[in-house]
């Protein structure tokens, strides 16, 4: 058997040296597809994040106003030996309070509820974007703003509830409304989300499929 050169015995070890080293290289690529994946995914659910702890203190901030707007309005009915306003027939008045309120603050709508008839009255949603104004508490939420209500009642405090429908977030809150000494409902707000849970999962998916299609086309290409 003829003896080899030393070009020639370098030759198998040179191919081998190079297959090794595509393979690194698409090892190393593969780490920096999925940590890229990895920071995408965090930077959405931390924008989403961001979003709702406003919309919160949104609610608090309009909440908030709600009941002192209120309880100015009944000291000045007390004044004159009248009862505050907690019935049908004020309904116009209590919504003037509601849409001053709401006013400045985007998709927020809220009211007033009476524990004593387990009323709504003074609906707004002043910020409405679709044409005229939007008279009626959405059917959909009333029985989760009267359980927030009346929980905020029971409770005597402040009371929160977070609803993720496929593509959106609602946010509700609650506190105490008191007249005379005694609590005779709550004041209450829902903040709509729109995109907000579809946007974490969506995304999530999204970064999914071009992580697994990447490494789908790095196993070809190796492979692997």
């Amino acid at each position: 058997m003829p003896n080899l050169t030393a070009e020639e015995s370098a030759r198998p070890e040179s191919r081998w040296s190079l297959k090794r080293q595509i393979r690194a290289l698409g090892i190393l690529f593969l780490v920096m597809i999925l940590l890229a994946c990895g920071f995408g995914v965090q930077l959405v659910r931390n924008s989403d994040a961001a979003r709702i702890a406003d919309a919160q203190r949104q609610l608090e901030q309009a909440t908030a106003q709600l009941q002192s707007r209120y309880a100015y309005l009944a000291e000045n009915f007390k004044q004159r030996n009248l009862q505050g306003p907690s019935t049908a027939t004020d309904n116009r008045l209590l919504t003037s309070i509601t849409v001053s309120v709401l006013a400045g603050m985007p998709r927020v709508e809220g009211g007033f509820y009476f524990a004593g008839e387990s009323e709504l009255l003074g609906y707004a949603y002043p910020t409405y974007q679709d044409s005229g104004p939007k008279p009626d508490i959405p059917l959909a939420e009333r029985a989760t703003i009267l359980k927030v209500a009346q929980q905020a009642v029971d409770m005597q405090s402040a009371a929160y509830k977070r609803i993720d429908t496929s593509s959106d977030t609602l946010l509700f809150r609650a506190i105490p409304l008191s007249s005379k000494g005694s609590t005779i409902g709550a004041v209450w707000a829902m903040h709509h989300l729109e995109g907000v849970h579809g946007a974490i999962s969506g995304s999530t998916r999204r970064v999914s499929f071009y992580c697994s299609s990447s490494q789908q086309r790095r196993r070809r290409v190796h492979g692997t």
